[in-house]
């Protein structure tokens, strides 16, 4: 045997041309996997923030800008007055049109217009642990200032159910959909399906309630929408959302409910010019 062919190969020597000692590499795939999986941490955290930090929609106020080509007015209630207020649709004025002393466990007010005209006010009562029921029903005359009391059998234990679509004039309907910080309103007519408003604001936390959802206007010129603000939605091409209120209030846990805050009617029963 000659002196080359009595030579026996040497092992691969750690950083050669080989690559590093296999016991290493299962080692350096967990570290690997740990800074993707820290990564994408990080990243839906970022992502979280951004979308519970994100503001909710903003839109012209008609308080800072009235326009007088609005006509009607609509009752809301005033969590810190204490009162229901009346404002023009316009957003020229405002005033206080019924206020009453709230209680604990108080849910509401709904409010509705009634076809002679006068504001229809219940109030619900949800104690803890009972279940919802009727508390009082006042109808409060807009022009004389007169209340009637009407008696608790004769309101429902429940709120009035909101119709979905909301019917409108000429056969017109609005629908609505409130889900994941998105609200899109659109009304439907024989000339097809419009989109009015389509905004997000913060995932989960932005959304219309029950009671919240698209009204009419007796005219049709408008539409009513509560997304913890009164928006007022021209139903006109191109369509305009504007905020009439900046924050709408209640007592209790009304949102848990059908409980409506707001009422709408053509009748102006704000003086503009006051």
């Amino acid at each position: 045997m000659t002196e080359s062919e009595d030579r026996s190969p040497l092992p691969p020597q750690p950083g050669g041309a080989e690559g590093p000692p296999r016991s290493k590499r299962p080692r350096m795939l967990v570290i690997g996997l740990v800074v993707v999986a820290a990564t994408v941490a990080v990243v839906a955290l970022v992502v979280d923030r951004f979308q519970a930090n994100r503001p909710i929609p903003e839109f012209p106020s008609l308080a800072d800008a009235p326009d007088p080509s609005l006509a009607g007015t609509v009752a809301y209630y005033d969590t810190e007055a204490g009162c229901v207020r009346f404002v023009d649709a316009s957003g020229a004025a405002s005033e206080d049109a019924y206020c009453f002393e709230a209680a604990d466990g108080d849910n509401g007010p709904q409010l509705a217009f009634r076809p002679d005209g006068r504001l229809e006010v219940t109030m619900y009562s949800w104690p803890q642990g009972g279940e919802l029921a009727a508390k009082w029903q006042r109808l409060v005359d807009v022009t004389s200032g007169e209340v009637e009391e009407v008696p608790v059998a004769d309101v429902p234990d429940q709120p009035t159910p909101s119709p979905v679509p909301a019917p409108g004039p000429g056969g017109q309907t609005v629908t609505y959909e409130s889900e994941n910080g998105t609200i899109t309103v659109e009304v439907t007519s024989d000339a097809g399906t419009r989109t009015l408003l389509s905004a997000t604001g913060p995932e989960g936390s932005y959304q219309v309630s029950p009671g919240g959802q698209p009204v009419w206007s007796p005219g049709g010129d408008w539409i009513m929408l509560d997304d913890g603000r009164l928006l007022l939605i021209t139903t006109a091409d191109p369509s305009q959302t504007r905020v009439l209120v900046d924050a709408v209030g209640g007592l209790g846990n009304y949102r848990s409910f059908e409980v409506r805050l707001f009422a709408v009617t053509d009748e102006p029963l704000v003086d503009r010019d006051g």
